[in-house]
């Protein structure tokens, strides 16, 4: 009877008690997951503001983005966007650690998760500070680099204007000795005269050669042989010779005349023929008597010779000049 009456009690408390501690342990646990729940929230507004707290310090760093254009204010953003999201990752990996912590029976303070969240929000803008630093960089370097190639162009179109004168330079140099050694070889002084004043004597007589010519406009051969002394034959070659380098241009008629036309007066003669079409040689002569002056310049010349040689080297205009225009 005892132990029956004992066991009875022991059924009746444990009746009693076993629902009241279930019932403990389920209001407990209800109260952890309504904390869990409550820290959660707190976490992902943590994340939110430290998402928008690297938003403002981008644009504190950077300046207004929308007043912005090009890739800059593009990478910019994009550096910005992406240190948010590792700040809202650091927050949810702390807020992660919270829960460990708080599972191992080690919860973090409210002072140690600000600190946690300084730190974070420190990194991540020397993050962003040292990726504008390197976008700066590398820009700069590229900027550079293009300045460097442009200048290389610029000098190297310097050197080859510079090598092209030059050349230039030599070549003319070249020439002009060429046709002062043609010049000299067209009339030579005599024998005894030293190398420099030979030199001169000859350019001078050469020169004065072709001014006579340019003067009289209508000169015989045989007067300018006389007058330089020397050969018919020779002031045949030399008269050749220099219209070759193109210093005179004219004709020797078959009375052994040369007559001198200047470079202006056959392009005056060209325009009219152009101009006409096809034209007779008479018409052409009597137009040419037009173009073409045959009166001989003036020339310091004796007295007592003019009238000799204004005989010796008058044209017969018409037909001179016909013959002239013709070749």
């Amino acid at each position: 009877m005892e132990l029956g009456l004992i066991l009875a009690v022991i059924a009746l408390i444990a009746s009693l008690v076993i629902p009241t501690v279930l019932l403990l342990r389920t209001q407990q646990s209800a109260k952890e997951d309504a904390e869990k729940q409550k820290e959660a929230r707190e976490a992902a507004a943590r994340a939110a503001a430290a998402k928008r707290a690297a938003k403002a310090e981008a644009k504190a760093i950077a300046g207004n983005p929308k007043k912005k254009k090009g890739g800059l204010a593009k990478m910019q953003k994009a550096a910005a966007e992406a240190a948010a999201e590792e700040a809202v990752g650091n927050v949810a990996a702390d807020a992660y650690d919270d829960d460990v912590e708080e599972d191992t029976g080690e919860p973090k303070t409210k002072k140690e998760l600000q600190k946690a969240e300084k730190r974070a929000a420190k990194a991540e803008e020397r993050e962003y500070i040292n990726a504008q630093r390197e976008a700066i960089k590398e820009r700069e370097q590229k900027r550079d680099a293009a300045r460097r190639a442009k200048d290389e162009e610029r000098e190297a179109k310097e050197r080859a204007i510079e090598e092209a004168e030059a050349k230039r330079k030599e070549e003319e140099e070249k020439r002009k000795q060429e046709e002062y050694d043609k010049w000299k070889d067209m009339f030579s002084v005599e024998e005894g005269a030293d190398d420099g004043t030979a030199e001169e004597e000859d350019e001078g007589l050469l020169g004065r050669f072709v001014e006579h010519i340019k003067q009289r406009k209508v000169s015989t051969l045989e007067s300018l042989a006389a007058e330089f002394g020397l050969k018919v034959q020779d002031v045949i070659n030399r008269v050749q010779g220099l219209e070759q380098m193109g210093y005179i241009t004219g004709v020797v008629d078959d009375r052994g005349k040369f007559i001198f036309i200047s470079r202006d007066e056959l392009e005056a003669v060209a325009k009219y023929i152009n101009k006409k079409g096809r034209v007779r040689i008479s018409t052409l002569a009597q137009e040419s008597n037009k173009l073409i002056d045959l009166q001989p310049r003036e020339v310091a010349v004796a007295d007592d010779d003019i009238e000799d040689v204004d005989a010796a080297e008058a044209p017969n205009t018409e037909a001179d000049t016909a013959q002239a225009v013709a070749a």
